[in-house]
């Protein structure tokens, strides 16, 4: 389960910048990092938003389970979500 922490958010052309509201550090999320970070408004399954995106994207889903995976944990590290019982 991916939950998102409070941020400030903006969106800009072509993706959002994002600062946690216990960071100062602003963390730029262009393309499909950013599709993604709008996919998570509410809290989703890790398998849930990899099935989603594989078929937005007509690819396969253990491609993009490795690329999800990786983005999850850098913003996962930049403290702007919570990924549980993966």
């Amino acid at each position: 389960m991916i939950r998102r922490f409070p941020v400030f958010e903006r969106w800009v052309l072509g993706g959002v910048v994002l600062v946690a509201t216990h960071g100062e550090v602003p963390l730029r999320l262009d393309g499909t990092a950013a599709d993604l970070w709008s996919r998570l408004d509410n809290p989703i399954l890790v398998d849930d938003l990899v099935a989603q995106m594989a078929a937005d994207y007509n690819t396969d889903p253990a491609h993009i389970r490795f690329d999800i995976d990786a983005a999850l944990r850098d913003l996962a590290t930049a403290g702007v979500i919570e990924v549980a019982g993966v």
